[in-house]
């Protein structure tokens, strides 16, 4: 039997399409900002390679292409946020190389047809460039390359990834801790399937974190290691 139209229905209905749709908008929208920058970092990369008068501009270069773009009306292209799209694209720069058909005309010649030969810091997560897009907004990816750690940036994508974490989150589980890929921990549970609790200790004795992780997050000590010291001050 067909469903009853009735008035709250057809308020739930109307909810709903807006609500899902409206969804896809922001996606879409986000999808092209991301890309927008990513593909500018691109272009300032090339150009301090291979630009014909690059010599000309040297340390000048971000300011220079600033002012410019701001003559343009061009948004968003302050030096500071010039330097985080070249940064983002120094970090990432297999996503270019993974663009699709439709996108490719807007990179730099023949930058889609050298995959490969660079391998991102970002190869150590696994992480499908087309996933990383959709899944992470600019600003999560922001702070992600602020990251200087390449290990520890790695860990943080698949966390947000997996655990669809906002860009709070994001940020408040890289600063929570300060913790480290390297830093030295005791296991002191074990969950079935693969799930360790892991527990941080400061060199005062005092409990740091205790962390629940996927056994594959973790590498247990060999005999040939060396055990070394930070200090927290120092935690990205």
């Amino acid at each position: 039997m067909k469903n009853e139209l009735t008035f709250m229905s057809l308020i739930s209905s109307i909810r709903q399409i807006n609500d899902e749709l409206t969804a896809q908008v922001s996606r879409a929208v986000n999808l092209s900002l991301t890309m927008r920058n990513l593909l500018i970092g691109c272009y300032i990369a090339e150009y301090e390679l291979h630009g014909a008068d690059r010599t000309g501009y040297g340390d000048r270069l971000l300011m220079s292409l600033s002012n410019e773009l701001e003559k343009l009306n061009v948004s968003s292209c302050g030096k500071r946020q010039l330097y985080q799209y070249l940064r983002f694209y120094q970090t990432y720069p297999q996503i270019v190389r993974s663009l699709s058909a439709q996108l490719r005309h807007l990179a730099p010649h023949g930058i889609t047809d050298i995959q490969g030969k660079v391998q991102s810091t970002t190869a150590l997560s696994r992480i499908d460039p087309q996933i990383l897009l959709q899944r992470l907004s600019y600003t999560h990816i922001e702070h992600l390359i602020a990251i200087d750690d390449d290990t520890k940036r790695a860990f943080y994508e698949i966390e947000c990834i997996q655990g669809n974490w906002s860009v709070r989150e994001l940020k408040r589980q890289i600063h929570k801790y300060g913790l480290c890929a390297g830093d030295l921990g005791s296991v002191v549970e074990i969950y079935e399937p693969d799930g360790l609790e892991v527990e941080f200790v400061k060199a005062s004795g005092e409990t740091l974190a205790v962390i629940t992780v996927s056994e594959n997050k973790v590498r247990h000590v060999d005999a040939s290691d060396i055990v070394s010291v930070r200090s927290l001050s120092h935690a990205a």
